[in-house]
């Protein structure tokens, strides 16, 4: 069945975007609904949503009057991968304005370059300062896989690394940022190895540099509790300090004006306006990359690859579902052996459709963003995604409508009820109080955006409204499971179908993987929208070192990019390549053991020298990589340190700990090495591109 609202026949060059993560759901308690539809009532939207979207802009914050602001101006900074980041700074945006600040945000991107690659970092970070108070900076910074900058900040923390003497040859200028004032929060998981790594080098280096640190460093785990890390840390730590700073301990009738100032019995002003035309052809826009919001080129950038073949590699006796996946990259995109791929997918129909009518929206129209009355400079506005296109193209392609809620998103649409029982409700749930009940309704629900609009029929927005509180879709990455050497214009993915069965009863599925599942299923949706990410995984330059491949499930997507690649240097290059050595596992040989016809087919050939399985399921006791490597510790050590074999690992987070682990045992025991020796031993492997991780959460 063909799409409808104009998603996918537009004449317009689109993007579009995806969530990356799984969840929808139903609330598990009852709220009141009306059958009929509210009449509206927008004069009852609270002061905070005035408050939030008056007061955020990016531009100098020169031009604030000092008596609503009499904190002064305060500059908020992200590194931001998913996005994460990126939202709380709005919930730090809204909070400034409550506590007398006046905010900026700005993507670390954005900051002007002077050539090389260098801000011009001192002129950005002060603004602000003046001779009665030092610039105030808050830093919320994302780390990316094993210990990387998001891709945002890759400039910023090369300076900072150069600055405060992280390099080689580096030296300390301890005055590079005299007269700054930050905090710093890092978004982070705890499972993986490199905790936080990018916030604890922010944190560390400003310091360095001649700024003052107003709290100590927060480090927020998204193992556990992010979000409450996040509130815990603005609440209690941050603001307290800032205000008693900057405004001082006895301002608080100051602060009590400045909200009631604000106070709106009508729609505040919006950062987004709508335009309705006639016609969609006649009225296309450009865009300069200036133009564009920097953390959502990608829907700008990508481009539209044609579905050439998709093939179940799982037995049909498993319930679960593994796609093998081709595209035709021909004259689209140029990529490298194992690199990612992101992949910008599309809500479902019914998603669009039950959002559209439950906000009155016609998903027909045609319309076109632009800065709204909150935008004061206009010159200065970014374009979220492009436009003129359809409502319903815009609900599909660029806002998440099933993906997982955080306590804010609730306190937020409370702003926008007519109704007390929806507001009270969700009012409750986004406080600390209603921390358990938020977990037990919403994420354990597997609640998203459009259930809450339904459970809460009260919320009425405008298009442009709805637009400024909705999360963007993110793109999902998949690691390219085929050599550029020898599939040129084609791309491979390994991809497993995400299903969850929800307290209902009903199946969710994932937003990303439903959309790439679509097109096996109809042939006339036979392409996605996607764009190239540089991967770690690298083949040795020297070709004759040996190579030990982790991957179980589908983490061996790279190893069999990294296969054809070796089979394509011996059998066509005539090349002398290293041994290969893979590992692999899964839960049994004849339901999930996948590309194994392949992994036959190296073998026989010569390109895969050895190959260790763990089906975990085939027997009593359960089998796993890791427990393999341990078993072949003699020859490991002897490929790594008489040899110089690289080492790859792709797949689960835990399952990575754990093959990490085997190797320092590994290391300490062949090597006759202390635990510390043999982790230090393995962290110079890291460091000389030896040992490399893809690992996912």
């Amino acid at each position: 069945m063909a799409d409808s609202f104009g998603i996918f026949t537009t004449n317009v060059a689109l993007a579009s975007g995806v969530a990356t993560a799984i969840f929808g759901g139903a609330l598990s308690y009852v709220l009141y609904k009306k059958s009929n539809k509210l009449e509206d009532d927008r004069s009852r939207l609270a002061p905070s949503v005035a408050a939030s979207e008056a007061s955020i802009d990016t531009s100098s914050g020169d031009d604030f009057d000092p008596l609503v602001y009499p904190g002064g101006l305060i500059n908020i900074y992200f590194g931001s991968q998913t996005g994460t980041a990126e939202d709380f700074c709005g919930v730090l945006g809204r909070d400034a304005a409550h506590n007398g600040f006046k905010a900026r945000i700005i993507n670390l991107e954005d900051v002007s370059v002077d050539g090389g690659g260098n801000g011009d970092y001192p002129a950005e970070l002060l603004q602000g300062a003046s001779e009665e108070r030092a610039a105030c900076s808050i830093f919320l910074m994302a780390t990316y896989g094993e210990g990387d900058p998001t891709d945002n900040v890759e400039d910023f923390i090369q300076v900072l690394k150069e600055r405060s003497g992280k390099t080689e040859g580096g030296e300390v200028d301890p005055v590079y940022l005299k007269g700054l004032d930050y905090a710093v929060f890092g978004l982070g998981n705890v499972l993986y190895e490199n905790y936080n790594a990018i916030g604890k080098l922010t944190d560390y280096a400003l310091e360095r540099l001649g700024a003052n640190r107003i709290i100590d460093l927060c480090l927020g785990n998204d193992d556990d509790d992010l979000e409450g890390d996040f509130d815990t840390w603005r609440e209690e730590k941050l603001w307290p300090a800032v205000v008693e700073r900057y405004i001082g301990k006895n301002n608080a009738t100051t602060q009590n004006s400045t909200k009631m100032q604000i106070t709106t019995t009508k729609l505040p002003p919006c950062e987004y306006a709508i335009e309705f035309l006639d016609d969609l052809a006649a009225k296309v826009s450009s865009y300069s990359e200036h133009s564009m919001l920097t953390s959502s080129k990608h829907y700008f950038t990508s481009v539209d690859c044609a579905v050439t073949s998709c093939r179940e590699l799982r037995s049909s006796k498993d319930r679960g579902s593994t796609l093998h996946i081709e595209l035709n990259i021909a004259g689209s995109l140029t990529y490298e052996t194992a690199d990612n791929l992101g992949i910008l997918p599309v809500n479902d129909i019914s998603t669009i459709r039950r959002v559209a009518q439950r906000l009155g929206y016609d998903v027909d129209a045609i319309v076109r963003t632009g800065p709204g009355e909150a935008v004061k400079k206009k010159e200065s506005f970014r374009h979220p995604f492009p436009t003129p296109c359809t409502v319903g193209e815009i609900l599909g392609r660029y806002c998440d409508l099933t993906g997982p809620l955080r306590r804010s998103d609730l306190k937020i649409l409370s702003n926008y009820t007519t109704d007390e029982l929806d507001k009270t409700s969700l009012v409750r749930m986004s406080s600390k109080e209603g921390k358990n009940e938020f977990q037990s309704k919403v994420v354990d629900g597997m609640l998203g955006l459009v259930d809450i609009l339904e459970k809460c029929p009260s919320i009425d927005m405008p298009l442009e409204y709805f637009l400024s509180v909705c999360p963007r879709l993110q793109p999902r990455y998949y690691t390219i499971s085929s050599s550029s050497l020898v599939n040129p214009n084609s791309v491979h993915l390994t991809i497993a179908i995400t299903k969850c069965r929800r307290s209902d009863g009903s199946i969710l599925g994932g937003t990303c993987t439903s959309h790439i599942a679509s097109r096996a299923v109809d042939p006339a949706l036979n392409s996605l929208r996607v764009f190239l990410k540089e991967s770690s995984f690298r083949l040795p330059k020297d070709c004759t070192k040996p190579i030990i491949m982790i991957g179980p499930g589908t983490g061996i997507a790279p190893m069999r990019a990294l296969l054809q690649e070796r089979s394509h240097q011996r059998l066509v290059l005539k090349k002398k390549v290293g041994k290969s050595t893979l590992y692999f596992g899964c839960k049994n040989r004849r339901i999930d053991f996948i590309y194994q016809n392949e992994l036959d087919i190296f073998q026989k050939e010569g390109t895969l020298n050895s190959l260790h399985l763990a089906f975990s399921r085939d027997q009593k006791q359960k089998v796993y990589v890791q427990d393999l490597l341990s078993k072949n510790a003699s020859e490991t050590w002897n490929i790594l340190d008489r040899l110089g074999g690289h080492v790859y690992v792709c797949g689960g987070v835990a399952m990575g700990k754990d093959v990490v682990r085997a190797f320092i045992d590994i290391v300490a025991c062949e090597g006759q090495r202390t635990n510390d020796e043999a982790k230090t031993y393995i962290s110079q492997m890291q460091q000389a591109g030896r040992f490399v991780q893809e690992l996912w959460a």
